[in-house]
């Protein structure tokens, strides 16, 4: 029997927890055309498209047009409800604590 895929997301929350699901989601988005980023902030770019992965989602949901600085992003989204739902299928899947 073949194992279902992992997500990018999912895959690197494996590798270094939900700090490195978040970076993960920051330059998925940015490699997208979402996201700028500057030495000091990250910055919306564009619309929200609908078919976003809920880690990528909860990073948009927190980055204003005006910016954020990494740190800040971390903050919001490392524990947010699309993390700890990756960490959930992870763990119903074998592949983290419960």
């Amino acid at each position: 029997m073949r194992a279902t895929a992992l997500s990018l997301h999912e895959l690197s929350y494996l590798c270094g927890g939900p700090r490195q699901a978040v970076l993960t989601a920051v330059l998925a988005l940015h490699q997208a055309g979402q996201l700028e980023i500057d030495r000091d902030r990250i910055y919306q770019l564009t619309e929200t498209p609908a078919d976003l992965d809920p880690v990528e989602q909860a990073v948009l949901d927190v980055v204003p047009a005006a910016g954020l600085q990494l740190a800040g992003v971390f903050a919001a989204v490392a524990n947010s409800a699309a993390v700890r739902q990756t960490r959930g299928m992870l763990a119903s899947r074998g592949l983290a604590p419960k």
